[in-house]
């Protein structure tokens, strides 16, 4: 099943767990997937330009998944990095799934008000990736006035 995404970063620092959600991904159409373990690498590897039969592709990114405890650069630094707008490579808006092991409420409101598109808790199955990717793919972003 073909759900649009061209490129996805994978960001955790398990290396089973980005393995599961390549799985998915391909499953799902995903041309490109960039993988790293931690937060501070995940900036520079998404803004690789990538070659596809001569022609330069965008860098943009179509889609992100993050751990939130991770050494150095922490899934909730990242999603405030790139909500920020500031970023090459990174609409503001791009969904943003956060894969966790933390499951407590408060977890799940503090990952959203960063502004997580959607807080999936760990353990995770190939169903439940997804269910994940085709929610926060078919919302449609709106506009909020002030």
């Amino acid at each position: 099943m073909s759900l649009r995404i061209r490129r996805a970063l994978v960001v955790d620092d398990s290396k089973p767990m980005r393995e599961l959600i390549q799985i998915v991904l391909k499953q799902c159409g995903c041309k490109e997937i960039i993988e790293v373990e931690d937060g501070t690498l995940a900036f520079g590897a998404a803004n690789i330009v990538s070659l596809e039969d001569g022609d330069q592709k965008d860098g943009r990114t179509d889609i992100v998944f993050l751990d939130w405890m991770m050494p150095m650069l922490d899934g909730i630094a990242c999603i405030k990095l790139i909500r920020s707008g500031g970023l090459d490579g990174f609409d503001a808006n791009v969904p943003i799934i956060m894969v966790t092991g933390r499951v407590d409420d408060e977890s799940e409101r503090i990952a959203l008000e960063a502004g997580a598109t959607l807080f999936v808790r760990k353990p995770v199955t190939i169903r439940s990736l997804f269910d994940a990717i085709t929610n926060v793919l078919s919302k449609i972003p709106q506009k909020v006035s002030a």
